[in-house]
């Protein structure tokens, strides 16, 4: 029998789960007294309580340290700008920023991330993107106008080109609607680091907005990909709502929590890359070592370790990796039914009622 397992990737700080004594590297392994199965292992992602036993991996041992907690789900704004960290090693000062979803909202904890570099004049910066699905399109123009060169910022270059079906993208040229024919660096960000070298932790789920990112910035600096191969995701969508379409409840009452969400537009960098269906291959492969439970934004950390030893050329002396299980795989990355954001682009600005065009 297949034995399934939850592998903790990072925790929020101040959810049910850090409350709970959850941190990166755990393993639940019994889901409300009962092994984990294909059966019921959904109920991780979809209930509103849970019990759960959880332990840390020992080799040649199994599961060590097992211990028992209580959750109810909450639906919470989290901030995406997560263990910012400055690290000097090796003679460099390095800025190392984790960001787990691109939510526009937040793009002022950007800001404040940004402006802490400048300030301590950090000479390199890498951006760990590992885990990080996409999200909304101005939150990656954002970021990206944060970090590239100052002349490409100021001048307003193409970031990503939209590529729609021939009647839209007819429409959206006869219109002039630059907006919708594809993003391009903005010179309003309030701190523009004008960075010509950046590195980025890559891993499995790194999809859509973070590929936006690496691909939208390589014809313009040196982008050094350092982790595990990219999800492949180069599609944005929208989301379509019953609301959206007709003025009364009572038109909609059976579907009023129904939502679809089609792909609209694919995109492709200033020099015509897309269509990467099998994700961008790193340029330093690194495992992600999760069973070692070490921290994220250590620089024991092994992907981490990794990119600064590669920045600095100086070995960064650390314990050996954790040893996986030889009948260990990962099957899939798992969503919360309460994230709106799964390995998505979401765009934004798009007028539905122009949804039929002759």
């Amino acid at each position: 029998m297949v034995k399934i397992v939850g592998l903790v990737e990072f925790v929020y700080p101040n959810t049910p789960a850090a409350l709970a004594g959850f941190k990166r590297g755990d393993i639940i392994h019994k889901l409300n007294g009962a092994d984990i199965t294909i059966d019921n292992y959904m109920e991780l992602l979809t209930s509103t309580s849970l019990n759960c036993e959880f332990g840390q991996y020992m080799e040649n041992t199994g599961i060590v340290n097992s211990k028992t907690a209580s959750m109810t789900a909450l639906e919470l704004n989290l901030n995406p700008v997560q263990f910012t960290n400055i690290i000097e090693h090796g003679g460099k000062k390095i800025g190392y920023l984790f960001y787990a979803q691109y939510i526009g909202n937040y793009n002022t904890s950007l800001d404040s991330v940004i402006q802490h570099f400048m300030d301590n004049q950090v000479t390199d910066v890498i951006l760990d993107l590992r885990y990080n699905p996409g999200g909304t399109t101005t939150a990656a123009q954002h970021l990206c106008s944060s970090l590239a060169p100052i002349d490409v910022v100021n001048g307003q270059k193409t970031l990503v080109k939209f590529q729609w079906n021939d009647k839209y993208q007819a429409y959206w040229q006869s219109e002039n609607a630059t907006e919708q024919l594809g993003i391009n660096f903005v010179d309003t960000v309030p701190y523009k680091m004008g960075l010509n070298k950046l590195w980025v932790i890559t891993g499995q789920g790194t999809a859509s907005a973070s590929e936006l990112t690496i691909t939208g910035l390589k014809p313009y600096m040196s982008v050094t990909t350092v982790g595990e191969t990219t999800y492949g995701k180069y599609t944005a969508s929208i989301t379509l709502k019953p609301e959206d379409f007709y003025e009364s409840i009572s038109y909609y009452k059976e579907i009023d929590n129904w939502g679809v969400q089609p792909i609209i537009l694919k995109y492709a960098n200033s020099q015509g890359v897309t269509d990467f269906k099998e994700g961008f291959a790193p340029d330093i492969a690194v495992e992600d070592d999760l069973l070692s439970t070490i921290p994220l934004g250590s620089k024991e950390e092994t992907m981490l370790k990794k990119t600064i030893e590669n920045i600095t050329g100086v070995e960064i002396l650390a314990a050996k990796s954790a040893v996986k299980p030889s009948n260990f795989t990962i099957i899939d990355r798992g969503f919360s039914k309460y994230d709106k954001n799964k390995r998505e682009i979401l765009f934004e600005g798009f007028d539905k009622t122009l949804l039929k065009i002759e």
